[in-house]
């Protein structure tokens, strides 16, 4: 797939960066990139409430702690729940009216840094109708934001630009497996407006029912990026931030593969084959792999984020740490999806963040 990606002066490195993460062809890339079977093609203004995170947050073990952290971060809005009727969003639109709360790694871009943020009130997506694109139907969607005020309308979840009242100017691309959805979306600033933009990436969808998980066993998910259609996968952004200037801004893809212990209510994993692509070289190389170690609390999979060393210019230190948050979904607990996050505080300011999904085997 062609990335369509227009050239910027190397001088402009933030404009690059909001360029990149906002331009429709690489938002669609960011989820169709790793075997989505499809992408669903395709306000309000003021000051963001956010609260910056400078080290990465350890989610609490097994408990009612751990299920609040997560509603919270979900704006207090519950998944929609799976059922033996559930439609497939493989090959169809979400359904509409249905409000699906976005469990997401969001990074707030300035001229000079890459922060992780926590964003006040979670986001939905809601599709409210359809329209007709290069002669296919389109779901439109609203997208709302409350932490940064966004309240968009009519927007196409194909990484097209829709521009809210204040100027700001917001784009998203969502895609699906069979029980969860996956996605990103940017919000950019006003021409003449602050200079900081916003990037999330995001997951939802038909959760499991928790009385539908055995109490004994074992289930092991994977998402292969190379497998085509449906197969789920890894993609994330990666950004090496100096204090003084954004060095590095680069795009992730590989394999998840993660074991939930329905009994010991633990869960292990890997992301791994990872590959980077430096967005202004092009220069694709080996990255670290991400080691998952965590908990099954109700129906949601949350805990750490962990790597070895690695070598390469854009390789994190060994001793990154981060998060994962996600959950489990459809009817029988058929898929696993998630955000993760991982930092490195060595030198570099280097921040990686992004999502998997991935089937039972």
């Amino acid at each position: 797939m062609g990335l369509g990606i227009p050239c910027i002066p190397n001088k402009n490195i933030k404009g690059k960066i909001v360029e990149r993460f906002t331009h429709a062809h690489h938002v669609a890339l960011a989820v169709c990139m790793f075997g989505f079977a499809a992408c669903s093609s395709g306000g309000g203004g003021g000051s963001p409430a956010s609260t910056p995170v400078t080290q990465p947050v350890v989610t609490p073990p097994v408990g009612s702690t751990a299920d609040a952290a997560q509603q919270a971060s979900l704006g207090g809005t519950p998944f929609p729940q799976a059922d033996a009727s559930t439609a497939a969003f493989t090959g169809n639109l979400p359904t509409s009216n249905i409000s699906f709360p976005l469990l997401q790694s969001v990074m707030q871009v300035d001229t000079s840094k890459v922060t992780s943020i926590d964003l006040t009130g979670g986001a939905t997506l809601t599709r409210t109708g359809t329209t007709t694109v290069s002669n296919k139907t389109a779901g439109v969607y609203d997208l709302k934001i409350p932490g940064l005020n966004v309240a968009a309308s009519g927007v196409l979840a194909d990484g097209s630009l829709t521009t809210l009242s204040d100027g700001r100017k917001v784009s998203a691309t969502f895609a699906g497996l069979n029980y969860s959805l996956l996605g990103t979306w940017a919000v950019t600033p006003a021409q003449g407006g602050a200079n900081t933009a916003y990037f999330g990436m995001a997951v939802s969808g038909y959760q499991t029912p928790g009385g539908a998980l055995p109490s004994i066993g074992s289930a092991t998910y994977v998402g292969n990026s190379s497998s085509g259609a449906g197969a789920g996968g890894v993609v994330g952004a990666l950004f090496v931030a100096s204090g003084s200037a954004i060095q590095h801004a680069a795009t992730l893809q590989g394999n998840a593969s993660m074991t939930v212990s329905f009994f010991n209510n633990t869960v292990t994993g890997t992301l791994s084959d990872m590959t980077t692509t430096d967005i202004f070289a092009g220069v694709t190389s080996p990255w670290n792999s991400v080691n998952l170690s965590g908990n099954l609390v109700g129906v949601n999979v949350l805990g750490n984020t962990t790597t070895s060393s690695a070598t390469g210019a854009l390789a994190f230190d060994g001793s990154s740490k981060g998060t994962f948050n996600g959950s489990l979904f459809g009817p029988k607990a058929e898929e696993a999806a998630a955000v993760w996050s991982l930092h490195d505080n060595t030198g570099g300011g280097k921040t990686a963040v992004g999502m998997f999904a991935a089937t039972k085997q």
